[in-house]
């Protein structure tokens, strides 16, 4: 879609979005234009401390952003399970889901909690709760 920008973006106003990964690089910048359209945003990060800093830089740059942390390892079924949950209990319909989480050129084979390979891990868990 060439010459598409931020602005061009239409209201999000009633909508509701999670953005897995959300506190740094595209997942950061997908949240903040996000928020700027008017969605209400889920920032979910595996770390409560970057995911902070990162709420507190938009909220600084969007002081009417509808944008808060929740907390989501993709690469832990009971996290996954966790956040679920937590989210289905409010009721309320998801309009958006940007999968943007993932880990990538790990020194040497990891494993997560679950078994399953490090990187394929957020894979298996966004697509299997």
């Amino acid at each position: 879609m060439s010459g598409f920008t931020i602005s061009d973006i239409p209201s999000q106003i009633g909508k509701r979005a999670i953005v897995t990964g959300a506190n740094s690089g595209l997942g950061y910048e997908t949240v903040l234009a996000l928020a700027n359209a008017g969605a209400d945003v889920i920032l979910a990060a595996r770390s409560e401390k970057k995911g902070s800093e990162a709420l507190a830089k938009i909220r600084a740059l969007s002081p009417q952003a509808k944008v808060r942390l929740e907390l989501l390892d993709l690469s832990s079924f009971a996290s996954v399970a966790d956040f679920s949950g937590r989210l289905n209990a409010e009721g309320q319909p998801l309009d958006m889901l940007i999968n943007n989480a993932g880990v990538m050129a790990l020194r040497q084979r990891q494993t997560t909690g679950d078994g399953f390979e490090m990187q394929l891990a957020s894979t298996i868990s966004a697509t299997t709760r």
